[in-house]
């Protein structure tokens, strides 16, 4: 008779369906035994650090109130403001002119103090600095106008103090010309009352007078 201790058998668990996962003790479970996870939002997460932000881009909109754009930066408050501080100095240009340059009449004459610029921006502003070299014959009073292109801008008027003296004119004049063109500032001279000549540049003994006109771009 046969002694059923010495029979082995060995079992298959492919037929069992109630199986507890808790009576897996050795073995690794296939990667095919798991479903494909569903993505994880992130929209619930309420104590994630910024340390665990890896890879991607913060959109502007995440980082401060106001509309971002290149030129605001973002202020301590968590806004996009205005760059601080006032104007700056973008670019100067300059003109000299010794040419002399007589007029007796009313009617106004290029003094050929001249100075092209390009303003970079619309914005921009103009500071224009003139340091005109004026002589008055016959104490006839001068006016000296500043235009730019063909628009007066500045006129003013220059009075002898001595004949024969020659003296120096400072005009200063704040423009905004709102273009990006080249753009020319020019000034003109005319007798502007009483009788006798207006030198310009005059040239005494051999010695020119010098005028120079000073453009400074500003931006703001």
């Amino acid at each position: 008779m046969a002694n059923y201790k010495d029979i082995k058998y060995d079992f298959s668990g492919e037929n069992l369906t109630a199986l507890n996962a808790t009576q897996l003790t050795s073995g690794t479970t296939p990667d095919a035994r798991y479903t494909t996870l569903p993505a994880v939002s992130g929209a619930n997460l309420t104590s994630l650090t910024a340390t665990n932000l890896s890879s991607g881009t913060v959109p502007t909109a995440r980082l401060g109130t106001g509309t971002a754009s290149s030129s605001v930066f973002l202020a301590g408050d968590n806004t996009w403001a205005a760059a601080a501080g006032g104007g700056k100095v973008l670019q100067v240009v300059t003109g000299t002119t010794t040419t002399q340059v007589d007029t007796d009449s009313t009617t106004l004459v290029d003094t050929t103090l001249s100075a092209a610029i390009t303003p970079s921006a619309t914005s921009s502003k103009v500071l224009c600095l003139i340091s005109q070299n004026v002589s008055h014959n016959g104490r006839a009073i001068g006016r000296l106008v500043l235009l730019r292109t063909t628009t007066n801008i500045y006129d003013t008027i220059d009075v002898g103090d001595t004949d024969n003296q020659r003296t120096l004119h400072f005009g200063v004049y704040l423009d905004s010309p709102s273009t990006t063109s080249a753009t020319t500032y020019k000034t003109q001279m005319a007798r502007f009352d009483q009788s006798g000549t207006v030198n310009i540049q005059r040239n005494d003994s051999g010695s020119a007078g010098l005028s120079t006109i000073v453009l400074v771009e500003i931006g703001i």
